[in-house]
């Protein structure tokens, strides 16, 4: 049976960081299984280095400095992850741009029911208003033909 062990758990054995530990799973410098959406390093598979012994001095004013250049299957797999991470992203920016529409929508309907119920309030203001006219006109009729009563 293989010998397992969490990330998490391999990150503290190692001193790293569990971020550390799954870069390196990325990046296929650990091996590991997937059981049930849990993620296995298998330690049996890890071969280690062995650092050498002793160190000789080395004259670092004569040394080169050389960056590895990566290789065809790096450089596919950065191309890939990065095709991947463009693809979220424009799935995330056309839902954006849905939600956005969507609200646009929304508060273009609530501001025509607002011109709706302002129109409104304002016809009724003015249907009161001509009531209140009409009555008071009536009461100053009514207080005239009084008026022209008592003078007779």
């Amino acid at each position: 049976m293989e010998n397992m062990i969490k990330p998490s758990h391999y990150a503290k054995k190692h001193n790293l960081s569990k971020e550390e530990v799954y870069i390196q799973i990325k990046q296929g410098l650990l091996p590991f299984k997937t059981i049930e959406g849990q993620t296995y390093i298998l330690e049996d598979a890890i071969t280690e280095q062995k650092e050498p012994t002793t160190l000789l001095p080395v004259d670092i004013q004569n040394v080169t400095f050389v960056t590895p250049k990566p290789t065809i299957t790096e450089c596919e797999k950065l191309l890939e992850a990065k095709n991947e991470t463009i693809e979220i992203l424009k799935t995330a920016l056309n839902s954006l741009k849905e939600s956005n529409q969507q609200l646009l929508e929304t508060i273009k309907e609530e501001f025509e029911l607002l011109k709706i119920t302002l129109d409104t309030m304002q016809q009724h203001d003015s249907f009161q208003k001509t009531i209140t006219q009409q009555k008071q006109a009536k009461r100053l009729e009514s207080w005239i033909s009084t008026r022209n009563t008592e003078i007779l």
